[in-house]
Protein backbone atom coordinates (compact mmCIF):
# COMPACT_ATOMS: atom_id res chain seq x y z
CA UNK A 1 0.00 0.00 0.00
CA UNK A 2 1.46 3.71 -1.03
CA UNK A 3 2.24 5.47 2.34
CA UNK A 4 0.30 7.09 3.88
CA UNK A 5 -2.17 4.54 4.31
CA UNK A 6 -4.43 3.12 6.58
CA UNK A 7 -6.02 -0.42 7.61
CA UNK A 8 -8.75 -0.85 9.81
CA UNK A 9 -9.28 -3.57 11.95
CA UNK A 10 -11.06 -5.08 14.53
CA UNK A 11 -8.65 -7.45 15.56
CA UNK A 12 -7.07 -8.02 19.21
CA UNK A 13 -3.63 -6.92 19.97
CA UNK A 14 -2.29 -10.13 19.27
CA UNK A 15 -3.42 -11.25 15.82
CA UNK A 16 -3.24 -7.87 14.51
CA UNK A 17 -0.13 -7.50 11.39
CA UNK A 18 2.50 -5.63 12.64
CA UNK A 19 5.19 -3.55 10.85
CA UNK A 20 7.75 -1.19 12.60
CA UNK A 21 7.03 1.38 10.06
CA UNK A 22 3.54 1.98 11.45
CA UNK A 23 1.99 3.74 13.78
CA UNK A 24 -1.57 2.10 15.46
CA UNK A 25 -3.99 3.83 16.61
CA UNK A 26 -6.86 2.28 19.05
CA UNK A 27 -10.24 3.56 18.92
CA UNK A 28 -12.45 2.77 21.57
CA UNK A 29 -16.38 3.35 22.71
CA UNK A 30 -17.98 2.96 26.10
CA UNK A 31 -18.92 -0.38 26.63
CA UNK A 32 -22.44 0.01 27.38
CA UNK A 33 -22.70 1.60 23.86
CA UNK A 34 -20.64 -1.86 22.52
CA UNK A 35 -23.18 -3.76 23.80
CA UNK A 36 -25.92 -2.20 22.57
CA UNK A 37 -24.67 -2.02 19.16
CA UNK A 38 -22.96 -5.51 18.98
CA UNK A 39 -26.88 -6.71 19.95
CA UNK A 40 -28.36 -5.12 17.51
CA UNK A 41 -25.52 -6.61 14.57
CA UNK A 42 -25.93 -9.71 16.20
CA UNK A 43 -29.84 -9.82 15.75
CA UNK A 44 -29.79 -7.78 12.29
CA UNK A 45 -27.45 -10.64 10.72
CA UNK A 46 -29.70 -13.73 10.78
CA UNK A 47 -26.48 -15.91 10.02
CA UNK A 48 -24.80 -15.27 13.70
CA UNK A 49 -27.90 -16.81 14.50
CA UNK A 50 -28.72 -15.32 17.61
CA UNK A 51 -32.52 -14.96 18.41
CA UNK A 52 -32.11 -14.01 22.09
CA UNK A 53 -33.46 -11.37 24.43
CA UNK A 54 -30.90 -8.17 25.40
CA UNK A 55 -30.87 -9.40 28.62
CA UNK A 56 -29.29 -12.86 27.38
CA UNK A 57 -26.95 -10.89 24.90
CA UNK A 58 -25.75 -8.52 28.28
CA UNK A 59 -25.21 -11.76 30.07
CA UNK A 60 -23.12 -13.01 26.98
CA UNK A 61 -21.66 -10.08 26.44
CA UNK A 62 -20.15 -9.73 30.22
CA UNK A 63 -19.12 -13.39 31.08
CA UNK A 64 -17.00 -13.01 27.02
CA UNK A 65 -19.16 -15.73 25.96
CA UNK A 66 -19.63 -14.22 22.37
CA UNK A 67 -18.39 -14.32 18.91
CA UNK A 68 -14.46 -12.86 18.56
CA UNK A 69 -14.55 -13.48 22.60
CA UNK A 70 -14.21 -11.29 25.95
CA UNK A 71 -14.44 -7.08 24.84
CA UNK A 72 -12.50 -6.48 27.94
CA UNK A 73 -9.87 -8.72 27.13
CA UNK A 74 -9.80 -7.07 23.85
CA UNK A 75 -9.47 -3.55 25.37
CA UNK A 76 -6.95 -4.91 27.85
CA UNK A 77 -4.53 -6.50 24.97
CA UNK A 78 -4.63 -3.41 23.47
CA UNK A 79 -3.73 -0.88 26.41
CA UNK A 80 -0.90 -2.67 27.45
CA UNK A 81 0.96 -1.64 24.56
Amino acid sequence: MPRPGAIKVHLPYHLTPRSDAAKYIYVTRNPKDTCVSYYHHMKNIPSHGFNGTFDQFFELFLSGNIDYGDYFDHLLGWYEH
